[in-house]
């Protein structure tokens, strides 16, 4: 380890300028050669943890909670102002136990093997009923054609939202995501109080209609009916759970997909490897999730003085745990910045750990599974039609904008 990189700067240009949002992949590899695995940031509370082994011992450690949540620049507190549900102190999301305990172990009730299993067809089917609208030839945007309905339509089922609501959540799904970041604007702030307000307003009167109308075999109805020891959720924590799941299945999906099939473009030699064996795909999924993660941090807050990693940390510590950094750790994976479908060296740290590992993570590689062989099915020559347009305004998510691809059969 040498002095040679500032590790302060690293970490500023890593989350506050439009190149490192837009590319955080070279910043992540400085921090490998130059940062301790946890680092402090600036003399301050805040710590970055960047390997592999620290990020998974941070993720599952007891000690630590899930942390401050900080509201967008808001220098003069006026952030405050418009908090959204993904920022709610009551979200499960937000929650230690005793509290999150109790609420995931009724949700997980509901949300079985045996429910994500049975999805399977209805995946399948949706995926097939979006690809049938095109044909050989055609430029399709991925993001707003495929990879953005897919999921969507797959929880839209799972709750029974009318397939003529499904699409009036994608615009103000994606306004609430860009809302949670510690580095949004105000005016993204504002757009994201907006669109958690519409969509809050919607579930309360979808929850309360399913609650009097129960449908057997649903997902709502079973999380309305799930028990433990005779305690039930009460009618503002479905509101809020619902919601927040139908937005967290579509935004890891929608982006898993996005990042997944432009990582494949990008490097034929891979590709050509799913089109010679479909059996691959598993193993291709997972590493998508590894190489360009949708979701790149977690936050954890230490409860008390601890020892991680032969680092001290104070009670009331931050820690930003670099998940993407994590998986590009080369410690952990040979040659961890080349795309390998075929990669078996563990799972990829990209839907958390702990008690606070997504719940949907089944769910999402599903949805990966089937889009990649449907989609490769049916179109084994596609191309890539123009480069894609990135979102890069929030260090947190890894999103694309759009991707041109041409259809070929």
């Amino acid at each position: 380890m040498t002095a040679a990189v500032n590790t302060d700067e690293v970490f500023i240009q890593l989350t506050q300028t439009t190149e490192g949002r837009g590319n955080p992949y070279p910043l992540y590899r400085q921090l490998h050669e130059h940062a301790p695995t946890i680092f402090q940031i600036a003399g301050t509370k805040y710590y970055g943890v960047r390997g592999y082994a620290e990020c998974s011992e941070v993720l599952r450690d007891g000690r630590l909670g899930v942390g401050e949540r900080a509201v967008g620049q808001d220098a003069d507190g006026e952030g405050d102002k418009y908090g959204t549900f993904i920022t709610d102190p009551a979200a499960l999301i937000n929650l230690d136990p005793p509290l999150h305990t109790r609420l995931r172990r009724l949700v997980t009730k509901a949300f079985t093997k045996r429910q994500v299993d049975r999805m399977l067809p209805n995946t399948t089917s949706i995926a097939d009923g979006l690809l049938d609208k095109f044909e050989s030839g055609d430029v399709i945007d991925v993001i707003a054609d495929l990879s953005t309905p897919l999921p969507v339509a797959v929880v839209g089922r799972m709750l029974n939202v009318p397939e003529s609501d499904w699409m009036l959540f994608a615009p103000l799904m994606v306004d609430a995501v860009a809302g949670a970041s510690p580095w949004a604007t105000i005016d993204q702030l504002k757009a994201a109080y907006a669109a958690s307000e519409q969509m809050k307003a919607y579930f309360i009167e979808f929850v309360a209609d399913r609650k009097a109308h129960p449908i057997e075999d649903d997902l709502l109805t079973a999380i309305l009916r799930a028990e433990e020891n005779g305690e039930r959720l009460a009618e503002d924590e479905v509101n809020l759970l619902v919601l927040t799941l139908f937005v967290a299945a579509f935004s890891t999906t929608a982006h898993l997909i996005g990042n997944g099939l432009y990582a494949l473009l990008s490097n034929p030699d891979q590709l050509r490897i799913l089109l010679d064996d479909r059996s691959v795909i598993p193993s291709a999924v997972e590493e998508f999730l590894r190489y360009d993660p949708p979701v790149q941090v977690a936050a954890r807050s230490a409860h008390e003085d601890l020892e991680i990693a032969g680092t001290e940390l104070p009670a009331g510590a931050q820690l930003t745990v670099l998940l993407a950094a994590g998986n590009r750790d080369p410690e952990r994976f040979t040659d961890p910045d080349r795309l390998d479908v075929r990669r078996s060296q563990g799972p990829p740290l990209s839907f958390g750990g702990g008690i606070h590992h997504c719940l949907g993570a089944s769910l999402a590689r599903q949805e990966g599974q089937v889009f990649f062989d449907r989609l490769l099915s049916r179109f084994p020559n596609l191309s890539l039609e123009a480069a894609p347009a990135r979102r890069d305004e929030i260090f947190a998510f890894r999103e694309l904008r759009n991707l041109p691809v041409r259809l070929a059969s």
